[in-house]
């Protein structure tokens, strides 16, 4: 029975068995480098466990030493194929005397988490692939590391996860574009503790540079997007710093045991920091000099046994990487260069062992080529200078950074756009439109939250800061549409700052500062200075051709023009709400009805539609009735306002209220009508958060009614309520032509979480598994029923690995709002590189 091999006793001989990153680690190791301990999964063990599986497919039989004959033109086939091998993996549990072997060489690890790295493992030169070490490096970047808890049942499906990675649909398709058969290789398991670290990042080397990046706590928030490190550039002769960028850090991730006796206990408080304000947690492992001042934060998107620090909001961050530690750096890059040669990447992390003795590195990875690109030229106001500091062994030396402002913030949140703005505040205590109408123009919005009633005050406003969290709510909409600085989830502000103080709000960090001069440097101005950013505009017939359908948010008219220049295949979702509230006049739009005004309003709203349908013709264009929320229409004349809901969120909204009470939507029913009679023919009706099949039928029996031609007209439903994962067939049934997701709406009913709830914020993840899959199902069954299916979101850009989730799925439309199309389209043109020509994905409706 083989055993877990140590990286000291793997032999040149074997180095054609052993994964790439296990063979550098192993060299590394024969020279003296401090490797952190490293464990290797036996690779035989992969075949022998693929083999012992008695699976239900013939066509799996012998795996994986038989060929499995795919067709890159169905998709389903593909799908079902990866679902079908996975599962049997997953499944099968480990021999009993395997998991004796993992427990006793991975336990005297505890309590430490441990990583599994899975990676390529065979002789695949020679065979016919077109292949380089770069290529493995990124081969293996598509095999998923796995984390667990020390004990063994994790261990074990820790260690099944990486044998399935392989036959991922994804995987599976990338085998065959590098002319691999599941027979040349196997994969490599390396096993490795997740120790105490104070900070983490990766060093790249040239002949004569070096480049540091660096990042508190694990490299994984860097890796994921959520956080930038800092990166040092160096001369690598001299120790001369050469650029420094300097990137606040928001979010440290540790491993569970780092920082688990902080969370046990209650949160404590202190005054210094305002009243309320939760106090410093100094990890207890570290010395509180080591490491910024933090408290614990429930764990992000990533693992349980990876949770997470909040550094303190009104810390000033020192940098990550003092000079002794650059100094270290320094050397160990020069050995590195004498015995290995370059180019060079190393992952390390900084290592605690003792809280009296200072941190040690140690090396996790080792690549022989570069991930890591030359620094651009310093940018004076986020780098340090190249005097400011040297890479000297003075233990005491501190590092020096240039900042914007010198002095500490005076608060920090979550920023939601771009920009960097100076200006004056104006704090609104209550939402009254008295307060709105004395707020001068150009001035810093100051408020608990921001309703979508707002909006004509919003487009005068310099910035904003709310107490209120949501990186998805009409706030945050709007205010990136509209190109305004913006910071949500800013504890206490409206009490730290006072009407007239000077602010600088830097959006991107969630950063504001107090101001100490007499004059802002935004001047005021009685027009609308701030108006939206133009959208960046590309030649369209310079532009990979795609597949999947990307259309555009509307939510203000004001950026139509530019949208229309877009390459967008539509406008996906007008939120009428929003686009309307100029038309309402500050009126509440039952206020119209009372007074007997339907025809004007219905008037108003033809010609805002006409105007649109018109720009982007023959393009289809999807207009989502009205769903007005009680709580978000407070100023629109609070006269005729809904009455006040204990939960708006699941209150009277969405076509249930138009079974309560139809006029609204009979107006907007006749302006479609008017629209169809003038010739307008690319308009469709998309219905808000529908509940029931009943509700649907009721709505579409109105619009039968209303005169409605259902000859050029599709009516859609948005997917935001669970139970249309269901009940969809049903509905198509019914007369449904087209299902839109609404993310946000979705995921915060799958999990249970309110998304504008400053506490619960940070749960709020479309990337939750249960939200991936109830996407991947309504986009499935959409398929089945042979209707066409789109997904509405702000910030999807964000998130490139879910764009190539719904193009792997066969999403039909993708639908962001304008600032994110250019982003948005090239996640789209790499997703779809991904898939083989002729997908087999259905691309039903739309005139496709």
């Amino acid at each position: 029975m083989e055993r877990l091999q140590q990286l000291s006793e793997i032999q040149p001989s074997v180095y054609p068995f052993m994964g790439d990153r296990t063979v550098f680690l192993s060299e590394l190791d024969g020279l003296g480098y401090p490797i952190i301990p490293t464990l290797m999964i036996p690779p035989t063990w992969y075949g022998l466990f693929l083999n012992s599986i008695d699976w239900l497919e013939p066509l799996l039989t012998d795996l994986p030493d038989s060929v499995l004959h795919l067709n890159p033109d169905n998709a389903q086939q593909l799908q079902a194929i990866a679902q079908n091998i996975r599962h049997g993996i997953l499944n099968n549990p480990l021999p009993m005397e395997w998991l004796e072997v993992l427990e006793q060489g991975l336990s005297p690890w505890s309590p430490c988490p441990i990583q599994f790295s899975p990676s390529i493992v065979g002789n695949l030169l020679g065979n016919g692939a077109n292949w380089s070490q770069l290529a493995n490096y990124h081969l293996n970047r598509s095999l998923d590391f796995q984390f667990t808890e020390n004990q063994v049942d994790g261990i074990a499906h820790a260690l099944k996860q990486c044998w399935a990675e392989p036959f991922r649909a994804r995987n599976l398709l990338c085998w065959q574009r590098y002319g691999l058969s599941l027979h040349h290789f196997s994969i490599g398991v390396m096993a490795q503790p997740v120790p105490t670290v104070l900070s983490s990042g990766t060093l790249s080397l040239t002949a004569d540079e070096l480049i540091l990046e660096a990042i508190w706590g694990l490299n994984f928030a860097n890796q994921r997007g959520e956080e930038r490190g800092e990166v040092y550039h160096m001369e690598l002769e001299s120790g001369h710093l050469i650029t420094h960028h300097f990137h606040p850090q928001a979010i440290a991730y540790l491993p569970h045991h780092q920082i688990q006796p902080p969370i046990a206990r209650e949160p404590q408080y202190q005054t210094q920091h305002g009243e309320g304000s939760p106090a410093s947690v100094p990890h207890p492992s570290l010395e509180p000099h080591l490491f910024p001042p933090a408290q614990p934060y429930p764990p992000l998107r990533f693992h349980p046994s990876l949770p997470a620090l909040l550094l303190h909001q009104s810390s000033n961050h020192p940098p990550v990487l003092n000079g002794a530690q650059l100094a270290n750096f320094v050397h160990l890059a020069k050995q590195l260069r004498h015995h290995w040669g370059v180019p060079l990447t190393v992952e390390w992390m900084l290592q605690v062992k003792e809280p009296e003795q200072p941190p040690h590195i140690s090396i996790t990875s080792a690549y022989p080529y570069l991930l890591q690109f030359i620094p651009q030229p310093r940018d004076p106001l986020t780098s340090s200078s190249a005097t400011e500091v040297a890479a000297t062994p003075s233990h005491h030396q501190s590092l020096e950074t240039t900042k914007i402002q010198s002095a500490p913030p005076l608060a920090r949140g979550t920023g939601i756009t771009s920009g960097v703005v100076t200006a004056v505040a104006y704090v609104i205590h209550s939402p009254t439109i008295e307060h709105l109408h004395r707020m001068p123009p150009g001035n810093i919005l100051i408020a608990r939250s921001i309703l979508p009633s707002w909006l004509p005050w919003l487009s005068q406003c310099a910035g904003m800061v709310t107490e209120e969290a949501g990186m998805t709510s009409h706030c945050a909409i709007l205010a990136r549409e509209l190109n305004i600085p913006a910071i949500v989830g800013v504890t206490n502000v409206t009490h730290l700052i006072q009407c007239g103080d000077l602010l600088t709000i830097e959006a991107p960090q969630g950063i504001i500062h107090r101001v100490h001069q007499k004059k802002p440097l935004v001047k005021k101005s009685s027009s609308h200075p701030f108006a939206p950013t133009p959208i960046p505009v590309h030649e369209h017939s310079s532009l990979p051709v795609i597949s999947t359908q990307l259309m555009v948010n509307l939510n203000h008219p004001s950026t139509l023009s530019q949208i229309t220049q877009l390459p967008i295949d539509g406008i996906g979702l007008i939120r009428s709400e929003l686009m309307l509230l100029d038309i309402f006049r500050h009126r509440h739009p039952l206020h119209w009805v009372e007074m007997g005004d339907e025809k004007r309003l219905s008037h108003h709203i033809t010609t805002y539609l006409k105007k649109i349908a018109r720009m982007v013709a023959p393009r289809p264009v999807f207009y989502r009735s009205l769903d007005l929320r009680s709580h978000e229409f407070p100023s629109l004349d609070h006269r005729w306002s809904q009455e006040k809901e204990v939960n708006p969120i699941l209150g009277m909204r969405g076509t249930l209220s138009y079974c309560h009470d139809p006029r609204l939507f009979n107006i907007e029913l006749d302006a479609v009508v008017q629209l169809q009679r003038q010739g307008v023919n690319n308009l469709h009706l998309m219905l808000p958060f529908v509940r029931t099949v009943e509700e649907f039928q009721f709505c579409r029996q109105l619009a039968v009614e209303a005169g409605i031609d259902f000859t050029h007209l599709q009516c859609w439903i948005m997917a935001e309520v669970p139970s249309v994962l269901f009940l969809l067939p049903e509905y198509v049934n019914a007369g449904v032509q087209g299902v839109a997701i609404g993310m946000n709406d979705l995921t915060q009913l799958v999990l249970g979480i309110d998304r504008g709830h400053r506490s619960m914020n940070h749960l709020f993840t479309e990337n939750h598994l249960g939200v991936k899959r109830a996407i991947a199902h309504l986009i499935q069954t959409a398929k089945n029923l042979g209707i066409p299916s789109s997904i509405c979101n702000s910030t999807l850009a964000n998130d490139p690995d879910l764009v190539a989730d719904l193009v792997r799925w066969g999403i039909t439309t993708i639908s962001v709002e304008g600032y994110a199309i250019d982003q948005t389209y090239q996640a789209i043109v790499k997703a779809e590189a991904r898939l083989p020509v002729g997908d087999g994905r259905f691309y039903p409706g739309l005139g496709q």
